[in-house]
């Protein structure tokens, strides 16, 4: 029984070291690719809803590092073709709505997204996407660490329009 004892000891240490190792040397470098679980296809459009490009707007991007935010950017390409500038977009994918300045985007939407919060073994980040007059959302994601990835753990608060 102490030997069982003992090897259930060392088997908790290992799972302790090599969670604590893996968060250290893995885990800042994963956050940008939450970002592709927070898109509007996820988060509000309708099942199968697809777009080919993102505004990813880095001025709204908070507590990025210049590495995460240059992942950012890596991750998002790996799904759309990524502008950083409104300037950037070709004119045949923006609209302007009847009646204001408000813009529609034909196929793409603007994207930002920040850590809120981070702790050991946990990050909490936002989102904010806007594709239309009234479509866009953002919200707030927790995050925990196991091993050698995120896990959503909550949503919430979020708004849709």
């Amino acid at each position: 029984m102490p030997q069982m004892k003992r090897r259930l000891w060392i088997a908790l240490a290992l799972l302790v070291l090599c969670q604590s190792a893996t968060y250290l040397a893995l885990a800042p470098a994963a956050i940008p690719a939450l970002a592709l679980d927070v898109t509007p296809e996820r988060m509000h459009f309708v099942s199968g809803a697809t777009f080919s490009w993102v505004y990813l707007d880095l001025d709204r991007c908070e507590n990025l590092t210049p590495t995460q935010r240059a992942s950012l950017e890596q991750a998002l390409a790996s799904r759309y073709a990524v502008y950083t500038s409104a300037t950037a977009i070709p004119d045949s994918m923006i609209e302007q709505e009847p009646g204001g300045p408000a813009v529609a985007y034909r196929d793409g939407f603007r994207f930002a997204f920040s850590i809120v919060s981070r702790r050991p073994f946990w990050v909490t980040v936002r989102h904010q996407d806007f594709e239309a007059g009234e479509a866009g959302s953002r919200g707030t994601h927790a995050y925990i660490w196991i091993l050698f990835t995120w896990v959503k753990v909550s949503d919430g608060p979020m708004m849709v329009s």
